[in-house]
């Protein structure tokens, strides 16, 4: 924004002034323009002085020097654009903006949610020095890898001078992943008296969790998705703790997609590790555990045949503290935007194959009712604190 300044001042009777600097203060405290001239003379008009400028600032008029402007936007170089929603999970939006009596600029994002990312192109600082008093571009990127959260995001650009700083804003909306299905589940066949075969436990059921506040007791959740069952998208919320109620001729199967970039994250911790741990208080059987690409697969993936169970994602006949340790190295080691199934049920899976075979249901007897087992879980691990980059 221009300021038109018309300078006034008595006749100057007397010889014209040598080549100076004429320094105008600015109403209200505002700041000051500073304008190298030429020779100073008595104006054609009365009561006015005359010089050329031989240097102007941007900041009072464009080109020279100035102090104490405060930073401005323009009405027409607010941040560009103000509103984006992206077409699809990730994408990138190319920002414009530009400011006046600015000496340095950075880019903050505020909002998203626990599976979304958003950075500038070449870093958050924009500009600095006399880029930040012509037209600033950059490009922000975009990636949501939440399969029921949009990330709405707003997108801040800070900019300091001398005077006081200025802010202006736009708003992203990045969409959601489609949920992956929750596929074909496996009918396994039983050994055990009374009970013909396993089969998935699906839909909404009432499960319990531990603790106080929003997110405990009882609620209604859909036991067939990991996102729904442990309070968020993979690898879920770190301290929860569900009981799972599964009757015995039942097994659960969560499906989950893994965050890109999530291992590959240049920020990842190198020891960077969840656990899926068994429960003590109100556990009624032994608990069997995998993670597999394909729905309700238990087969133990160390015999081979074609076993889809991630090697080391593995735990047969568990007890309480038993439990499952992903990593971002060595065994259960998943990978990068991959569908992943975790499989829970109350029986001994040593004799499942990939192609058959069969499962035992094992210490059940303090089942309610001997039909309906509960399967306490924790969620722990180092990922509380870590968010890919």
């Amino acid at each position: 924004m221009q300021r038109l300044l018309i300078l006034t001042a008595l006749v100057f009777a007397g010889p014209a002034l040598a080549e100076t600097t004429l320094d105008v203060t600015l109403p209200g405290g505002a700041g000051i323009c500073s304008y190298t001239t030429g020779a100073v003379t008595t104006g054609t008009t009365a009561g006015h002085l005359q010089a050329t400028a031989t240097a102007m600032s941007a900041a009072c008029g464009s080109g020279g020097t100035s102090s104490n402007l405060p930073v401005e936007f323009g009405p027409a170089s607010q941040l560009s654009p103000s509103a984006t929603t992206l077409p699809g999970t990730s994408g990138s939006v190319s920002y414009a903006f530009q400011p006046l009596h600015a000496t340095s600029c950075t880019g903050s994002f505020t909002g998203g949610n626990g599976s979304s990312t958003a950075s500038f192109s070449g870093g958050s600082n924009l500009c600095t020095g006399t880029a930040c008093n012509s037209l600033v571009s950059n490009t922000a990127n975009f990636t949501n890898n939440s399969t029921t959260n949009d990330a709405n995001y707003s997108v801040t650009v800070t900019c300091t001078g001398d005077g006081s700083p200025a802010t202006t804003t736009a708003t992203v909306v990045v969409p959601h992943t489609a949920a992956p299905p929750q596929g074909n589940c496996k009918t396994i066949a039983s050994s055990t008296q009374g009970i013909t075969n396993f089969t998935q436990l699906s839909g909404n059921q009432n499960v319990f969790y531990f603790g106080s506040g929003p997110g405990t007791g009882n609620l209604s959740v859909d036991v067939g998705s990991f996102a729904s069952s442990w309070h968020g998208e993979w690898p879920g919320s770190i301290g929860i703790q569900p009981v799972f109620s599964v009757p015995r001729n039942k097994y659960l199967s969560q499906v989950f997609v893994v965050p890109t970039p999530y291992y590959s994250a240049p920020n990842a911790p190198a020891d960077l590790y969840g656990q899926i741990k068994i429960g003590a208080s109100q556990r009624t059987a032994l608990i069997a555990m995998t993670i597999s690409t394909s729905c309700g697969d238990f087969s133990n993936p160390a015999l081979g045949g074609g076993s889809t169970v991630v090697p080391g994602c593995y735990r047969n006949n568990g007890r309480a503290a038993d439990l499952i340790q992903w990593n971002k190295t060595g065994s259960c080691k998943l990978q990068d935007g991959h569908t992943y199934y975790l499989n829970i049920i109350n029986a001994d899976i040593s004799n499942v194959t990939p192609t058959g075979g069969s499962a035992a249901s094992v210490d059940t007897s303090g089942c309610a009712g001997g039909t309906t087992c509960t399967d306490p879980f924790q969620l722990k691990g180092n990922f509380g604190e870590f968010v890919p980059q």
